[in-house]
């Protein structure tokens, strides 16, 4: 395989692994990826949420400063959206919600074919702002355009339930 190939097969590998919690597999094979390929933003995108999780903040920061360099160079809008979530997630880590939202609104922006992921994580955070009416008006479109989203469906009962909804949720 060629480096892009090979990288992209390594940043499948470590989607799978961090999603099974496996971070310090996950973080070991996304750090190939990029080795690989100094421009694969999805395996940044990985090491970001990993260090986030472990709350290293400092390599958090070093991670999120090579996507930006990297996103800087390659000129595109392409990737910004994985820059975006990182710096809605390290806002919410801060419990700086209104903040989180904009980030999370500027990653819809940028990559609106992902319209059930970002709009997960703006019910997220709007839930964590305590608005459960806003969080319901934005989950819902997530699960009709993805009825799967396990996360969407898991925020959206949390927001019934704080409106003593039980039925639905």
């Amino acid at each position: 395989l060629s480096a892009a190939p090979k990288s992209q097969a390594l940043t499948v590998k470590a989607n799978i692994l961090y999603k099974k919690n496996e971070l310090s597999r996950s973080e070991s094979v996304a750090k190939m990826a990029v080795k690989t390929d100094s421009m694969n933003f999805e395996a940044y995108w990985i090491q970001g949420l990993i260090s986030l999780k472990q709350q290293k903040l400092t390599e958090f920061k070093n991670t999120l400063a090579r996507l930006n360099y990297y996103l800087g160079r390659e000129g595109g809008f392409d990737g910004r959206w994985f820059l975006y979530h990182l710096k809605g997630e390290f806002s919410l880590f801060e419990k700086k919600v209104k903040e989180a939202i904009t980030h999370y609104s500027n990653g819809l922006k940028a990559n609106p074919k992902n319209r059930s992921f970002y709009l997960t994580a703006l019910g997220k955070a709007y839930l964590l702002n305590q608005q459960s009416a806003k969080a319901i008006s934005i989950l819902n479109p997530a699960l009709e355009f993805n009825p799967n989203n396990a996360s969407a469906n898991f925020y959206l009962a949390k927001a019934y339930e704080d409106k003593q909804n039980f039925q639905k949720a």
